[in-house]
Order: C-alpha cells, then structure tokens, then sequence
C-alpha cells in the first residue's frame, strides 16, 4: 500500500529530476568525508548526491549539505517571528485580512503568510505557538503610508498626504519635494537600536538640485546632526558628520532606483548603512549614551523630489520570553510587563486584539512583546518522503545577531531552481535554492508529530525547566494507520531533566527508587507498555543541550486504523501523589521504509 501511495505522489509531482539538476553543495558525509556536488534522483530513490569525490550517494550517508553563507535583511519591520507547536520557527509577514463576523462568536482560524519561499503560507492558528518580533527587537514604529503618515510635518507644521507615484510596498508612499520638505520626531528618543527607512530616486540624478537626510543625535552635552546626500552633484552618497565621534567612511556608489538606510545607536556607537553596506561609523568615548531624536528631509530645486516609505524604528531589547501561563488561553505579554488573557479574534499588522471577559482589547505591536497562542486542536497527519530539515539563510536583521529560519519536514521534488518540502503544518512548500543555507537529511519514511510543544510532565512546580507550571502526570496521542507498512516503527523525543536509571548511570539519590520501579515514566502502544523511559537514559538532559531518545516499537503493537500513544507517570510506593517531574518536547511517531526502487 505504501509503495502504491508513493507512485502516486510521483506521478502528481511529473518526471523525475535529471542529473546534475540545483546547486552545487558543500557536503559532509557521515564518515567524515568531504565532497562538493548536486542533489540528484527522485523521490522513488529517497534522493541522492553526486560528486566526483564520492560518486552517487545514498542521503542516509549524508550528515548535512551546505550553500555559501547570504544573510538577507528582513524586507521591513511589519514581519514577524513565528514559532510553530513543532518549533520550527519561520519569520513571515501576515498578508490575509480574515476577521470574525461577531465579538460572540470569534472565528479567527488561520491567516496567510509571506515567507522566504515562492508562494503565501496558509497557518491554523492551533500551528501557532508564538507570534512576535524578531529576536532581540521590538518594533516601535512602522509606517507603510498605506493608511496615515502620523508623526510626519512639513513646515509650516502640518500634516503631509501619501503619495501615489512610488511605492516599495503597498500603494503609497511619501513624496518630499523642495515645497514640502519633512520632518519626524521621535515621541521618545531612541538610546539603542534601529533607524530605517526606504527612498526612492529617479533616473535623472544629475539634475540641478540636492536632498539632504539629516538625522539629529544627542550625546547628553550637545545636539549633533549626520547629513546624508540622497541626491546630489557627486556619483556617491555623501555624508558629513560632526568632528565628535572619529567617523568612517566608506563610498558608496548612488544609483536610481529604491534604497533602504538604516541607521544603528549603541552606547558611545553610531553606524549607518546603505542597502546592507557599511556607509559611515562614529565611535564615541565610551561609555557615552547616544540618543536619536528626530530625522527631517531638506531638498533644493524645484523639480528634484524623493519618496520614502517603510519607515521603522526599532528597539534593542533583551529577549527574555515569558512562558504562557493557561495554554488553554491566548496570552499576551506586554512590553511593560503586563499580561493579558483571552481568545484571539483579530490579527493585522498594525495590531491583534483579544477578546476577554465578553470585551475586545486592541492591542499595537509596538505594545507588544509576545502573543502566546493557546492550544487549539489540530489534526495529526504524516508527511512522507525523505526527512530532513532545512535551515534557511539566516536575516541580518540590521543587527550582529543573525537569526536564521528552520523547517522540518519530508523532501519531495527538487528541480533547478527550487526544491519541495512537505511540512506537518504548513502543507507543500516551494523554497528557493537561493533562499536554503543548509540541509540534515534524516531517515526515508513517514512521520507524525504528536506534540511538539514543550509539556511539563509532573505534579510540581519546577523552576529548573522551561515550563515551570506542571501540565500533568501523563500525555496521550492518536494517530491512523491505513494499514501496517514493512519498514522499522520508531518513537522519538527530547528529554531535559528526565532521572536516569539506564545501564552504567552513576549513582545518584534516586537510582534506586527508580530500579525499583518508582517514579519512573513510562511509554505505551495501544495500552502495551514499549519502554521505561528512565532506562533509555544514563545522564540529564538540560534546557540548552536535551537528551534525545529514539526507541524502537515493535511491528506488531501497531494495528491498522487509530492508535494510542500515551506517556504515563508512576508515583511513589510511600506517597501515591509524588510524581518525578521533567519536561518533554518533539514527540515524533516514524516509520523508516526503504524508497519504492533504488
């Protein structure tokens, strides 16, 4: 039956990829040799690489493939960071417009996404575990012009109108021209983190006339103002700055066209940059507090004009994620500290809104700190194919943290410009070869993720774990079986602070308890125990580097149609409410079935 199910994914998928087919990888084999060559095969052979050194190649024999490394900058500040109940995390920019009809009957149940790849991802909210801003960062403003351009006066001080002539996204942007020149204050000056904002320039750069960018800084004695000539007489940008601060510069080359300058505060550091090239750099004597507090436009002559749009300003924050409390509700984290409690009803880019206590509260992202989706049910299905995961070109982010998006998943099709990862939540991917930094294939079969969140197994609070609050002292999962494959059945997970008691462990205050059959967690099929999880075990898995198991299950526990997985833990002989407490996550069911043909 398998073999059938997987002529049939070929057939849909068209011809099988001729040799020498993608890119060319740097790839390490799990022998330890060194190759450089091309995926190649189809799904039929589970795939295959193929280089001069090590001629073709079985991907079980791969241990990762390589691209050259390509940070990418996030395309603007309206994208987030998206953790998924598997803990994938993907970065994507919410792009549907799906609201309820009622506040008493939300009906918020997926939303589209733009990511790194070539078409909109459609995600259940119950795929969701975490909506936020990228790491380390919180958007404080964010301005497209599609809807206002609040906070923008021209002088005299007054409002100033979108324009339609350009746009880098959306429809609108705002056009400065030297009848109305423009200026932003911030509403609180910015002590450390990102300025940015995208320009447009028109072909005829060379007419009589300049635009000037000047952006004012603060370093607690006197005001201080860095000019940048977006339009000028030279054939570069321009810059000039103050004699504080041992300035940088570097020459950057001024083309028509849509720009993005980014301009970078730390303690005693300013660093502007032009469409990710180091464009000037000032180093105060440390440790000097520099504030951003406003940047204006200026333009001379009467035909020259610039547009602007995507307009951000971005905090550094420390990332110190606070864990969801109730995972039966929604939870949002504020940048104060507060949190709020509900049921999701509405998320744009400007804002989400809960509902709580029969009342809808709107909340900006700027306000934001993490949205924690609760758990919502969600149908447990396998994906097929070659299993791997694909780590993407990790986001500059305009900052020294690169922070790179990971996927897991089962290869399907690979072609000369793309390749095709079905994922257990977000369905068929088409990924760019461009846009993929690294693959680890994995084993050829089938997969279910039954739970990929972290779960707090236990009856006390543990502050040693991630989630600290105990979510109970067992865990069961279903999944289908059309019927029983030939190949090696598998279940695996991630312990951390789960007692050992496997051969060879070191004594330790509970070794014994736990030979005795005490405090121990067990692992069932179908109501038939498969393993002690302790034994598998001989040391403790911590939050940074936890353990993971892979156990064995025989063929034979398995039954066509619906199956029972439950993890169950055994009290104490002395005390029947003492449990061990640890905390699990990726609970995968596998199947490794050798490839239709080889």
């Amino acid at each position: 039956m398998l073999r059938r199910i997987i002529s049939l994914i070929l057939i849909s998928m068209g011809p099988a990829v001729a040799h020498g087919d993608g890119p060319r990888f740097d790839t390490l084999l799990r022998d330890g040799r060194r190759a450089t060559g091309v995926l190649t095969g189809s799904l039929a052979n589970g795939f295959q690489f193929q280089s001069t050194a090590s001629g073709i190649v079985s991907l079980d024999k791969i241990q990762s493939l390589e691209q050259p490394y390509a940070p990418r900058s996030l395309p603007d500040r309206s994208w987030k960071r998206l953790k998924l109940i598997n803990g994938d995390v993907l970065h994507a920019r919410q792009i549907s417009t799906e609201h309820p009809d009622s506040t008493s009957n939300p009906k918020l149940t997926s939303l589209d996404w733009q990511g790194a790849f070539e078409e909109p991802v459609r995600l259940p909210l119950a795929a969701l575990a975490e909506v936020a801003h990228p790491a380390g960062t919180r958007c404080v403003v964010y301005q497209d012009f599609e809807d206002d351009s609040a906070g923008w006066r021209s002088t005299p001080n007054s409002s100033l109108a979108a324009s339609h002539e350009h746009a880098r996204s959306g429809q609108n942007s705002l056009r400065c021209s030297a009848d109305v020149p423009m200026r932003y204050e911030l509403s609180e000056p910015l002590e450390q983190g990102w300025l940015e904002f995208s320009f447009f320039l028109p072909p005829e750069l060379k007419e009589p006339g300049t635009c000037t960018a000047s952006l004012q800084v603060t370093d607690g004695q006197a005001v201080h103002e860095l000019q940048v000539s977006l339009i000028g007489k030279a054939d570069w940008y321009e810059f000039k700055g103050p004699e504080t601060g041992g300035w940088q510069r570097h020459v950057i080359a001024r083309r028509p066209g849509w720009h993005t300058l980014a301009v970078a505060i730390q303690p005693g550091l300013v660093r502007l940059a032009l469409d990710d090239f180091p464009l000037a750099a000032g180093q105060w004597p440390a440790p000097t507090l520099l504030k951003l507090s406003a940047v204006k436009f200026a333009i001379t002559g009467s035909n020259s004009a610039v547009w602007i749009d995507d307009f951000a300003i971005t905090q550094a924050v420390p990332d110190s994620p606070i864990e969801s409390v109730d995972r039966k509700r929604d939870q949002v984290d504020l940048a104060t500290g507060d949190q709020l409690f509900g049921q999701l009803v509405a998320l744009r880019s400007s804002f989400m809104e809960l509902q709580a206590n029969a009342r809808n509260t709107a909340v900006p992202w700027p306000d934001l700190s993490c949205l924690h989706l609760g758990v919502r049910p969600i149908e447990t299905r396998a994906v097929t194919g070659r299993m791997l995961q694909v780590e993407l070109q990790p986001w500059s982010n305009t900052s020294s943290e690169l922070v790179p998006d990971s996927l897991s998943g089962a290869l399907v099709a690979i072609g000369p410009q793309s390749c095709t990862l079905e994922h257990p939540l977000c369905g068929r991917l088409t990924i760019p070869w461009k846009q993929i930094r690294r693959l680890r294939p994995a084993y050829y079969g089938m997969q279910w993720v039954l739970e990929g969140r972290p779960y707090h197994v236990g009856d006390e609070v543990k502050l040693a774990l991630r989630t600290r609050i105990p979510d109970g002292t067992g865990l069961t999962r279903e999944f289908n079986l059309q019927d029983i494959p030939k190949g090696a059945a598998y279940i695996s997970l991630t312990a951390v602070d789960l007692e050992p008691a496997g051969k060879g462990t070191l004594d330790h205050p509970w070794l014994k308890r736990l030979q005795a059959g005490e405090l121990t967690t067990e692992l069932s099929v179908n109501s038939r125990r498969i393993a002690v999880l302790n034994t598998e075990v001989t040391g403790r898995g911590t939050a940074r580097q936890p353990q993971r198991l892979r156990i064995k299950v025989p063929m034979k526990a398995l039954q066509p149609g619906k199956n029972r997985l439950e993890i169950r833990l055994t009290p104490s002989r002395g005390a029947p409410l003492e449990y061990d407490d640890w905390e699990m996550q990726d609970w995968h069911f596998e199947i490794e079935t050798p490839p239709a043909t080889k």
